[in-house]
């Protein structure tokens, strides 16, 4: 027994071969200590490790039902799951999360352990094989479907065990989309004292009846003790959809699509949106919608969808891509369809010249996408928007209650904006004033510390009014008190009058100071 510990910090493949040295003792395959899992079912017969009777092992062939052993842990979580890493086998990736997480589109090892607790003095002739379990299979089944989480399941299961199969679950998790998983045929293998380099096993084994394993030769007997036990590993793929959208346009008979193109006022424009699954899994209830921004209208009836079901195209309402837009259906991976409408061109609504339309895709079980197309028109079309940089500058006026208010104000684009006043807010309760006089001299009722707030109106080139317009900078802050903070102007005598008392006080300290220095 002093030769078990040796194996808690080595591979499965030098535990396996070192089981040999002692094969007389019952001494468990090397690998991760696990916690209890979604396993089952309740076993007949549970086997303590650290019960010295329970070490000898059971009287008939027995599906993993040693728990406490040394080096496994609890046999009867057999199932676990590990990320492939680039360059590291499958004997040596790490299974010793309960939940992986699943990444998209990446690879996974999904590991079965499989140990017959028979004592192995019943394994010979002498006592007619009867510690071997005959037609040993093992099962990988995975949860059909997608979701944020997905079972996949390890069987165990022989004709003469106590329990005729067993089984535990790995899971694979992530909760913000999505996914489904698949078995990757050809990576199935089982790695035992026999087949330390591993031996591939045909891919049945993800089909309903699993497929049969064995010690040397995978004939379904499996001889009962530690050293017959065993690892079968597959591979599993994390699929996700993933739907990917690209919107152009062009004018309306040209031959190109283009990302950007130049228009003018009248011109009508043909869009199209193209989507497709660029994913490992199946898209649900694909939905595109596409709201025409201002200065474009939709040309009524336009709207077609063309796919596979559709190869001539089929029309849609003039709405059907408003709000939350139209359901396209189920789309396989490598599955598409395309959106097509015109529009006509009204005219520029902005300072850059440009028109840009949005449109969005997304499924059930994927995120959502967009994508842009732009035209723009020439800058002597444009029409400007007024914009302004505003200081609110607050000054004292005299040592009382009144403030001089003085609003600067430059618009961008003076030759054509006009400033037609402005609305001051002196913080005090009063209604805002709206007045053309700038500066702006302002009483205070009473004491106080106030906020003053400067909006200024504009009317455009084409005599579009924008009243109200805030500025962040228009603010200022005002602390107004009613106590003078200088000396009462009483005229000329008296500030003679004051400077000579002063004057007189200041030579009578001194000289009585001289006085006593002298004392």
């Amino acid at each position: 027994m002093k030769l078990r510990n040796m194996f808690k910090k080595v591979s499965i493949k030098k535990a396996l071969l070192g089981l040999a040295v002692v094969a007389a003792v019952a001494t468990p395959v090397a690998g991760n200590k696990m916690a209890k899992a979604g396993y089952g079912p309740t076993r007949t017969r549970v086997y303590d490790w650290n019960n010295p009777e329970d070490r000898k092992g059971a009287d008939v062939p027995t599906l993993n039902s040693f728990i406490n052993t040394d080096v496994y842990g609890d046999e009867r979580n057999l199932t676990r799951i590990a990320p492939v890493v680039a360059g590291q086998s499958a004997v040596d990736a790490d299974y010793s999360k309960e939940n992986v997480s699943a990444n998209a589109d990446s690879e996974y090892w999904v590991r079965v352990y499989v140990h017959n607790n028979a004592n192995q003095t019943l394994n010979d002739a002498e006592h007619k094989f009867a510690g071997v379990a005959t037609n040993t299979r093992v099962r990988v089944a995975i949860a059909d479907g997608q979701a944020n989480g997905v079972d996949v399941m390890g069987y165990i299961s022989a004709d003469n065990t106590v329990d005729k199969v067993v089984y535990d679950t790995g899971t694979l998790v992530n909760d913000t989309q999505k996914f489904s998983v698949s078995y990757i045929p050809g990576s199935a293998s089982i790695v035992n004292q026999s087949h330390v380099n591993g031996m591939p096993l045909p891919d049945d084994i993800a089909g309903a009846n699993g497929t049969q394993i064995g010690f040397e030769n995978m004939d379904g007997n499996l001889p009962g003790c530690f050293q017959y036990s065993a690892y079968v590993f597959v591979k599993v793929k994390v699929n996700t959809p993933k739907v990917q959208i690209a919107k152009t346009v062009k004018i309306t008979g040209a031959d190109s699509w283009v990302d950007t193109q130049a228009v003018k006022p009248g011109d009508k424009i043909s869009y199209q949106i193209a989507f497709t699954n660029n994913g490992s899994a199946q898209a649900n209830n694909v939905t595109v919608r596409d709201t025409l921004p201002a200065g474009l209208t939709l040309d009524p009836g336009s709207i077609t969808y063309v796919s596979s079901a559709f190869p001539n195209g089929k029309v849609l309402a003039d709405t059907d891509l408003n709000a939350g837009g139209s359901n396209f259906g189920n789309f396989v991976p490598n599955g598409n369809g395309a959106v097509f409408f015109r529009a006509i061109v009204g005219q520029p609504v902005n300072d850059s010249c440009d028109i840009i339309n949005t449109a969005y895709v997304k499924g059930d079980n994927t995120g959502e996408s967009s994508d842009t197309a732009k035209i723009t028109f020439d800058q002597n079309l444009c029409k400007k928007v007024a914009s302004y940089e505003c200081t609110l500058l607050t000054l004292t006026q005299d040592t009382t209650n009144k403030r001089k208010v003085t609003v600067k104000v430059t618009a961008n684009h003076d030759d054509t904006t006009k400033i037609s006043g402005y609305v001051l807010d002196f913080g005090d309760g009063t209604t805002p004033l709206t007045t053309n006089t700038n500066p702006y001299t302002y009483t205070y009722a009473k004491e106080g510390n106030y906020t003053v707030v400067a909006k200024a109106n504009f009317t455009l080139a084409d005599s579009t009014p924008k009243n109200n317009i805030p500025g962040d900078k228009c603010i200022a802050k005002v602390s107004v008190s009613t106590t003078p903070t200088t000396l009462p102007n009483t005229g000329a005598g008296s500030t003679i009058a004051v400077f000579f008392a002063a004057t007189t006080l200041g030579a009578f300290m001194y000289r009585s100071r001289a006085l006593r220095d002298l004392k």
